[in-house]
């Protein structure tokens, strides 16, 4: 995690850290993981027995809604991004995305980019993004309008620069959102690229997102099939009742 997720770590506080994660998984019986990339990690930086893992995905940290699969019927597109890190949410890119679809405004959509986790800059004027700040669960009302911009969306859009895991793409596959992200860490396990979305390779550029989303917008038949098979990855592995059945079984194993 030092210098992927966290930068700047002194190597005592790091050597530190990781002799507390060492003797932790040494001392387990039973160690489950959320990720592809953190299974891995676990196994082989930390010399864990295969028998001792399994790989369990996360599930969506908001009640569970009824979703039917997503058909585009007009040019306005809602593209949401949840994230509360500027830097490491990618957001200037993000940005960069939104201003370039704009510009290009291909088959003559118009896209609106709609982050919810930070609050507006006092400097910032692009007119297309929209900032909600810092939606709180666990408030009823706060809840209700992060559940509203989920469910008026139509793409999720998270340039991620590290993601050990991602409950945000299992939020987003509840509300049957295609997700566009860097394929970085364990994202690869909550978004199945071309099936629930895109995973750019980390070199991708801001051009490269607007590329792949206009090649999904203008062909709705994917676009639809995508949403779908977002929605029933959720309905069979990104949920928490999936993610239950998945630790009981493991630990009677």
């Amino acid at each position: 995690m030092n210098d992927y997720y966290y930068a700047g770590v002194d190597k005592q506080s790091a050597d530190c850290g990781d002799k507390i994660d060492r003797l932790a998984l040494q001392k387990s019986a039973k160690i489950i993981l959320p990720s592809q990339w953190t299974y891995e990690s676990v196994q082989n930086d930390y010399d864990q027995p295969e028998v001792k893992l399994s790989l369990i995905p996360f599930g969506a940290n908001m009640p569970e809604v009824k979703i039917t699969p997503k058909t585009l019927m007009g040019k306005e597109i809602n593209i949401l991004l949840v994230g509360v890190e500027w830097k490491r949410k990618g957001i200037d890119i993000a940005l960069d995305v939104v201003t370039k679809l704009n510009e290009h405004s291909l088959a003559g959509y118009h896209y609106t980019l709609t982050i919810v986790g930070l609050d507006k800059p006092s400097d910032f004027t692009q007119s297309d993004v929209i900032f909600k700040g810092r939606l709180d669960k666990n408030d009823p009302v706060e809840l209700s309008n992060l559940q509203a911009e989920y469910e008026k969306a139509d793409l999720f859009l998270l340039p991620t620069q590290a993601e050990a895991a991602g409950i945000v793409f299992a939020e987003a596959a509840m509300y049957a959102l295609p997700v566009f992200t860097y394929d970085t860490g364990g994202v690869s396990q909550y978004v199945l690229n071309e099936k629930t979305g895109y995973t750019l390779p980390t070199s991708a550029t801001s051009t490269d997102f607007v590329q792949q989303i206009e090649g999904l917008v203008t062909d709705t038949t994917n676009y639809h099939n995508m949403s779908k098979a977002a929605r029933t990855y959720y309905d069979t592995t990104l949920n928490w009742d999936a993610w239950a059945d998945s630790v009981k079984s493991f630990l009677k194993s």
